[in-house]
């Protein structure tokens, strides 16, 4: 077999060329369309503004549109930077309201105001307003910060804290001072942050990725494997999170019940707790031994807290789990409106006196 030619190799090189053009100019031609036919929004939040008592804070005045390509949503920050129906909503401080505390599941990370938890009960309670207070990111030390700064408000009745098992013990030792560049938390610097920030194409194609749930790696698998096995509360990280977990609550408590406002608990299960995949991808993730582990450890844990701490509270696990399927976006991990939904009714239920909701 004779070796190819210098011709051959140049005519190859050449195409090689050509196709690395073409690839070049189809790839402009799909940019400039976008961005002149339909110009694609950022998936990520850009809401966050640096605080002097807490890690991070809301943005007052904020409005983002985000598209994950599995939801398609909008952030409102009013101006005292709180998640609301409007940026341009005001209520005075001595109008009556209940204040909402929690992380991005209370939030409402993935659905617009009127779907998220919060937005949902401010519009079933009549006369009584329900500010959302919950940032993603924060834990129960924050929950407290948060509450500290409303004790004094004369309008303030009652605190919703809704905790979502699945991370709140470790958001309780994790470092929660983070950069903030453009408005976004964490690590904004390099080449992919530069693309994803000036390509209409590149989110096009992450939101298509997006809505096949692709994208998602194993770092929450393996931290669900260690919520459920009961060594790992007995010593280490775990056993330390737990104690300040509980130390929190405590403080959260003590607070409300000098103001005299009532405290009113919403335990969210950890996902693998009531959804059958995720559970049994964690349990492979970490090889878990039969006999280690219990599947709503970290329910049980939270619940005998609040109990041992006379709080009243709602451990909402065997309720979600008579919900319908799915309960949790593919991608995003957070609820879907549908439960959302059907979870406030539920705490309205639970918690609301007669009168007080809506019909």
């Amino acid at each position: 077999m004779k070796p190819p030619s210098s011709r051959s190799l140049g005519r190859l090189g050449l195409g090689f060329l050509f196709g690395l053009a073409g690839l070049a100019l189809a790839t402009l031609v799909a940019e400039l369309g976008l961005r002149l036919v339909a110009p694609q929004p950022i998936s990520w939040l850009s809401i966050y503004a640096p605080d002097d008592v807490l890690p991070y804070r809301l943005a007052p005045g904020v409005s983002q549109h985000v598209d994950t390509g599995e939801t398609d949503w909008w952030v409102l920050v009013d101006r005292k930077g709180y998640r609301a129906a409007s940026p341009g909503v005001e209520n005075p401080d001595d109008a009556p309201y209940l204040l909402g505390l929690g992380d991005s599941f209370a939030f409402g990370h993935g659905t617009s105001y009127e779907d998220s938890l919060y937005g949902i009960l401010d519009r079933e309670l009549e006369g009584l307003a329900v500010r959302n207070a919950s940032v993603p990111g924060y834990g129960p030390e924050q929950y407290r910060m948060v509450l500290e700064k409303h004790l004094e408000h004369p309008g303030l009745e009652g605190v919703f804290l809704t905790s979502f098992l699945g991370n709140d013990f470790h958001d309780c030792i994790w470092n929660k001072e983070r950069p903030i560049t453009d408005g976004a938390l964490g690590a904004t610097v390099g080449r992919r942050y530069w693309i994803k920030k000036t390509s209409h194409l590149y989110r096009f194609l992450a939101a298509r990725a997006h809505g096949f749930g692709w994208g998602r790696g194993e770092s929450d698998l393996l931290l669900n494997a260690e919520l459920m096995t009961h060594e790992a509360w007995n010593q280490g990280r775990l056993a330390e999170a737990h104690r300040i977990f509980a130390a929190e609550l405590e403080r959260i408590r003590d607070l409300c019940r000098k103001r005299d406002v009532p405290l009113f608990v919403i335990l969210l299960p950890a996902r693998m707790t009531i959804d059958d995949e995720v559970f049994e991808a964690s349990l492979k993730s970490a090889a878990l031994e039969e006999g280690s582990w219990q599947r709503d450890l970290p329910s049980r844990k939270a619940a005998a807290t609040c109990a041992h701490l006379a709080l009243s509270y709602f451990e909402t696990g065997e309720f979600l789990g008579s919900c319908s399927k799915p309960l949790y976006l593919r991608f995003d991990g957070h609820f879907r409106a549908e439960t959302t939904r059907a979870l406030a009714r539920a705490i309205v239920e639970r918690f609301v006196p007669r009168g007080r909701a809506t019909q």
